[in-house]
């Protein structure tokens, strides 16, 4: 959280899991808040069979037009951002630190708009 500067909000986690992956959904808020209308999301995906673990910041930008609420949330036109997290030294890191990353983004969001509401 220090590193990169966020806290994670005391809510619910989304986890999904399958036979290969285990995948934590957290809401974060930035320490100092950057203008705009914004989610962020840190995203852990554990593969372990493969003994792995990738972690990103995905912020979701909205224009800024339609005022977001509950029921329109996930429907609304947003640009998805995506910093990968280094945490270790698997080669991952090492690209990543090039900014070389290319990750297949599965929507999957939680959000706070007066209640938890996720997707």
């Amino acid at each position: 959280e220090d590193k990169y500067g966020f806290t994670i909000f005391d809510t619910p986690v989304n986890v999904m899991e399958s036979d290969t992956l285990i995948a934590y959904n957290l809401l974060i808020k930035r320490d100092v808040a950057s203008e705009g209308s914004y989610v962020e999301n840190l995203v852990m995906n554990i593969f372990p069979q493969k003994n792995r673990t990738d972690a990103y910041i995905i912020k979701y930008i909205f224009d800024g037009t339609t005022e977001i609420n509950p029921e329109n949330f996930f429907e609304l036109e947003k640009k998805h951002v995506v910093t990968p997290i280094i945490f270790n030294n698997e080669p991952f890191d090492e690209v990543a630190k090039q900014g070389m990353v290319c990750i297949r983004l599965l929507e999957f969001q939680c959000c706070i708009l007066g209640g938890n509401y996720t997707k």
